[in-house]
């Protein structure tokens, strides 16, 4: 049985259409918008091939705005429901598009019941919701009511990113606004992972040339980037080495880059550099002792799986052994603060096979953990090869869980959070950390509450307006090969950029 949705906006059409595709992942719909026409007339006559049509229509009266539903095909229907009038037109908009997906959300599961305890939601960035909410409700258990009323969310949830969010307060509380945060990206990568949808490039070999290009063309705009900040006063709050994997870099490599940027700028006066390291075979002793060499505060290896197999299929050459091998050397190093991450639900793997990973950390007094839940990217491999997720939702359910029991036992906190489209069991992911050693980058950057400036080839810039509610977003150029070819132009583009600072 088709489904069609038609809504009277057309901005609604999005927001709409992703709530729908959470009750019906694998099957074919429709939702269109009416232009604001009245299309009632017809309705007993489904369009095409729908067999199930709704139509929704917002009246609005002096004091409430009342939204009109009508059913035709699974269950003739029409009744209204409403809200109240605000002054407040961003506000009242907001509240209007709510009620539209609380009653869509809930006509939708009572046809196609599914377990969805983010409710309404379909954005990446739930704790902003939280924020929010605390700024009406100085009280927790307040807010978190708000946040379900609002949303549908369940419990657990809301009181889940409102923890996260209070959590957050005494790292947002202290923001310079001359500051900014810096992403470098070296989207290189000795193989390209199965999952993975980032615009990075596999290298053939430690000689590829692509390496040399690569990090010459880097190297000139940070000279740029960093010598307009100077130039503006700006100061650098955290940096984020990324990709990619930016060790997949030779000794010499990252001997240069790293060499360069702490002339470029005094390092001691960023207050958080990460550098991640990701895959275990990239890192060597010399690597990582070069690395520790400069203030380096925070530092990712990332296994994703302690499987060996589900390694070998999901495209990665390390092993286990190799993985619990490059933490100590890094431990014994001085590179304390390591973030290892995970995927839940990679193809092959039972929830017993993630328990057993989540058990064989449980040996290393972890400082950092972040935990994802596998997605289906459109350019990933796996949705190329129509991989399907394999896990039930109720089953992801009691791993997630057991995830939450599991960092309790290591004296971590969850401490920021994002959800992406088309997840397992539309879940969640999370960082993990233990107190005094949360990611300030990653709570800016998800909250979007600094300028995050992007270096390098698919590097994204945001540029935050916090008076007016508002952030730009600036994409990078992702072909390497193009990256490098414009490289002249690249002065002029950060000319522009750093204007509108």
């Amino acid at each position: 049985m088709k489904l069609m949705i038609k809504v009277q906006k057309p901005a609604d059409e999005y927001e709409i259409r992703e709530l729908t595709r959470l009750f019906l992942p694998d099957q074919d719909f429709m939702v269109v918008s009416m232009d604001g026409r009245n299309e009632k007339s017809g309705m007993d006559k489904p369009d095409g091939q729908a067999a199930l049509v709704v139509q929704t229509e917002m009246q609005h009266e002096e004091m409430e705005t009342r939204l009109m539903v009508y059913s035709f095909g699974k269950i003739n229907l029409t009744w209204s429901t409403s809200v109240r009038t605000v002054t407040d037109q961003r506000i009242q908009r907001k509240n209007e598009k709510n009620l539209l997906k609380r009653t869509i959300f809930n006509l939708l599961q009572s046809w196609y019941p599914r377990w969805l305890p983010w409710g309404i939601l379909t954005g990446v960035r739930p704790v902003k919701i939280a924020h929010e909410a605390l700024r009406r409700d100085v009280d927790p258990a307040k807010a978190i009511r708000h946040i379900q009323e609002e949303t549908l969310m369940a419990e657990e949830k809301a009181a889940l990113i409102t923890e996260v969010a209070c959590r957050q307060k005494e790292y947002l509380g202290k923001l310079n606004p001359k500051a900014v945060s810096l992403y470098i990206n070296i989207p290189l990568c000795p193989t390209k992972c199965s999952y993975c949808s980032f615009a990075s490039q596999s290298v053939k070999s430690h000689d590829d040339p692509i390496l040399r290009e690569y990090l010459e063309a880097l190297l000139r705009e940070m000279e740029t980037v960093f010598g307009m900040l100077k130039e503006k006063e700006y100061t650098v709050q955290s940096l984020y080495i990324g990709g990619g994997t930016p060790s997949v870099l030779s000794t010499k490599q990252l001997e240069q880059f790293l060499s360069r940027l702490s002339e470029l700028w005094n390092l001691q006066t960023i207050e958080e550099i990460t550098f991640e390291g990701g895959r275990p075979d990239t890192l060597s002793r010399e690597k990582l002792s070069l690395i520790s060499k400069y203030p380096v505060h925070r530092i990712s290896i990332n296994p994703q799986t302690l499987h060996d197999d589900t390694l070998h299929s999901i495209n990665r050459r390390h092993t286990v052994q190799d993985f619990f091998s490059v933490y100590e050397k890094a431990v014994k190093t001085g590179l304390i603060n390591i973030n290892v991450d995970l995927i839940m639900g990679l193809p092959g793997e039972s929830p017993e096979d993630f328990q057993q990973t989540l058990n064989k950390l449980a040996r290393l007094n972890l400082q950092s953990l972040t935990v994802h839940s596998l997605a289906m990217k459109r350019t990933a491999g796996l949705k190329q090869q129509h991989f399907q997720f394999e896990w039930e939702d109720e089953h992801a359910k009691s791993v997630m869980q057991l995830v939450y029991e599991f960092v309790k036992t290591q004296n971590l906190e969850a401490y920021y959070l994002y959800r992406q489209k088309q997840m397992l069991a539309n879940m969640e992911n999370v960082g993990f950390a233990k107190p005094g050693r949360a990611s300030l980058y990653n709570i800016l950057m998800m909250e979007e509450k600094q300028t995050v400036l992007g270096i390098g080839a698919g590097a994204v810039s945001k540029l935050i307006y916090p008076h007016e509610n508002r952030v730009q977003r600036i994409p990078g150029i992702k072909d390497i090969k193009v990256y490098l070819e414009r490289m002249p132009t690249h002065h002029e583009k950060w000319r522009r950029v750093l204007e509108q600072l």
